[in-house]
């Protein structure tokens, strides 16, 4: 395994908006001929509650052979910066799993998550590392695909990757169909 990203959650007090809708991490990934095989290493930077949006998951989404079908939010494609898949709670009995301070998770890249907002008085912080395969890396950065914030990514670079067209207005990814 190779590192391929990392970053830093951090939730403001308060914070109505960061919620992070139910989601794979795969979804996000263009599609190559490299093993997508991946492990993210969530790192709790401070204790993650019920109250400051701690991670859910969806026991044994991992073992899903294929993607759920995924669509951007937001009004409008050039606003959409995140994905979504949509579930039924009721159904499918989400977990939720606060964390201690120092505590880390570590999740498949098919493993449906999510985490609610920030309701507390307190910042709520993670530390994420995502390690792929070598080959899965090199592929990216020959793509162009360096996940840097100081590089311009739009939805024309976004066409550009290797996989079948971008994410569709209000709706699914990959030349108008789900992304999978």
């Amino acid at each position: 395994m190779a590192i391929d990203f990392d970053q830093i959650f951090a939730k403001a007090p308060h914070s109505g908006g960061s919620a992070f809708q139910w989601h794979q991490d795969q979804a996000y990934w263009p599609r190559m001929d490299a093993d997508a095989s991946a492990a993210t290493c969530w790192l709790a930077v401070s204790d993650t509650t019920l109250e400051n949006g701690c991670l859910r998951y969806l026991p044994g989404s991992h073992k899903e052979e294929e993607l759920r079908p995924h669509f951007t939010m937001g009004s409008c494609r050039e606003s959409a910066t995140t994905l979504f898949t949509p579930i039924d709670e009721d159904r499918e009995h989400p977990a939720h799993v606060p964390v201690s301070w120092g505590d880390l998770i570590v999740h498949h890249e098919r493993c449906l998550h999510a985490s609610a907002p920030n309701r507390s008085d307190g910042w709520r912080y993670v530390y994420v590392l995502s390690l792929h395969k070598a080959a899965w890396v090199a592929a990216e950065r020959a793509a162009g695909i360096t996940y840097s914030y100081n590089d311009p990514i739009s939805w024309s670079s976004w066409n550009r990757w290797p996989m079948a067209g971008g994410a569709e207005e209000g709706g699914t990814q990959g030349g108008g169909q789900e992304r999978r």
